[in-house]
């Protein structure tokens, strides 16, 4: 079995984050990793990389949330006019109305910019969530330290 320090450098770990007009990017083995000889600057800087995040985080459920109601709104819309749409003259059922929207370009293209959405949110949370295991193993580093001395 592989250990995950093989895997520190692979794409996986880059996280690219599109903030407003801004690309952020980091290995998240570099950031979450913790230097014993720096500890104090560490411990002073979690909370600032953690709130950091948190709101990144925030931003990006947000986005999603709007993409959500834009996609409810284009199904809508979509939906309206499949009910005009006409099949061998009679009128497409809900079924086929459901079909023809769910296979429609604007519909389809905004479910995958709401897929994308989520993915980066969720991607976030990962770190959110390692930072945070990061910030424990600090006070307990640190309270090891006092305790030697």
């Amino acid at each position: 079995m592989k250990r995950l320090s093989k895997y520190k450098n692979r794409a996986i770990n880059t996280i690219k984050i599109k903030y407003g007009d801004e690309q952020i990017n980091f290995n998240i083995f570099e950031e979450l990793k913790i230097s014993e000889v720096i500890i104090n600057r560490e411990i002073k800087e979690q909370p600032s990389y953690y709130a950091f995040l948190l709101l990144v985080q925030k931003h990006l459920l947000t986005r999603f949330e709007k993409l959500k109601q834009k996609r409810k709104q284009i199904y809508g819309r979509l939906y309206l006019k499949a009910k005009e749409r006409q099949n061998q003259g009679r009128p497409y059922n809900d079924e086929m109305c459901k079909a023809w929207v769910e296979s429609h370009k604007a519909y389809v293209r905004v479910t995958d910019d709401c897929i994308e959405a989520r993915d980066h949110a969720d991607k976030v949370y990962a770190v959110v969530e390692g930072f945070r295991q990061r910030g424990n193993l600090l006070q307990t580093l640190s309270s090891n330290n006092r305790k030697d001395k």
